[in-house]
């Protein structure tokens, strides 16, 4: 005869966190209503548009995913361009930014999922291209816009060098900064981004001049970024 043992779930108490504050958020389960046999694979970035809809970056069949505010499905979009979806943003035009962290690249759609333009060169993985008119990447993680619409790219997710690059709002490279390390300016696997805009002069850790740029899993110092928390990598 044999007996089978439940295993009580872990509690908030458990792991020391039950002086948690409540923020307000309840879980709900099985909020997309995914079309009968499609299925998200694994899900590596959320974003939210101007009329509240989700987009869903995931690494299955269909990469990403529309749904309104109350998790119905609207359409599929960007099936065939990336390898491993990785990053992803909405800016306030409502145009999809999207990184390929395997691919290398970055890919702006506008809202009907039209490529309106592609950032580095699909497959590789370097500084510049070979006749060296375009700015590559080696591992691009995430993407963060400043208020001119300049562009700016976190990259290194193991193997690429810890960087930020900064571009116009045409595509256009304009400089880089960074480098593996804890020392001024140097990264640590700058894995997500923020755009800035507003810095305290009263924090001694919000010194961004001229960036106004901020990791927020990488863990930097110096005067062009905020120390924060390392986070879990997708």
């Amino acid at each position: 005869m044999s007996t089978t043992t439940t295993q009580a779930a872990p509690s908030f108490v458990d792991e020391g966190l039950s002086d948690v504050p409540d923020l307000g958020y309840k879980p709900v389960p099985d909020i997309f209503k995914l079309p009968q046999g499609m299925n998200f694979g694994a899900c590596s970035s959320v974003a939210l548009n101007s009329k509240g809809h989700i987009f869903v970056f995931n690494r299955g069949k269909h990469v990403l995913m529309e749904f309104d505010g109350d998790g119905g499905y609207i359409r599929s979009l960007a099936e065939g361009i990336f390898s491993n979806p990785h990053g992803l943003r909405v800016d306030a035009e409502d145009n999809i930014w999207a990184t390929d962290n395997v691919s290398h690249i970055v890919v702006k759609m506008d809202p009907d999922g039209r490529v309106l333009m592609v950032l580095g060169i699909k497959g590789s993985a370097q500084d510049w291209h070979a006749y060296g008119h375009l700015r590559c990447f080696d591992e691009p993680n995430d993407v963060a816009f400043g208020r001119g619409g300049e562009i700016y790219v976190t990259q290194g997710h193991g193997k690429g060098e810890s960087r930020v690059h900064k571009f116009d709002a045409d595509g256009n490279f304009l400089k880089t900064w960074g480098g593996e390390g804890t020392g001024p300016g140097q990264f640590n696997v700058p894995h997500r981004s923020s755009s800035m805009t507003r810095v305290s002069s009263t924090s001694p850790t919000a010194r961004i001049r001229e960036s106004r740029y901020s990791t927020l899993t990488g863990r930097t110092s110096g005067n062009r970024s905020i120390p924060a928390p390392r986070a879990a990598c997708a």
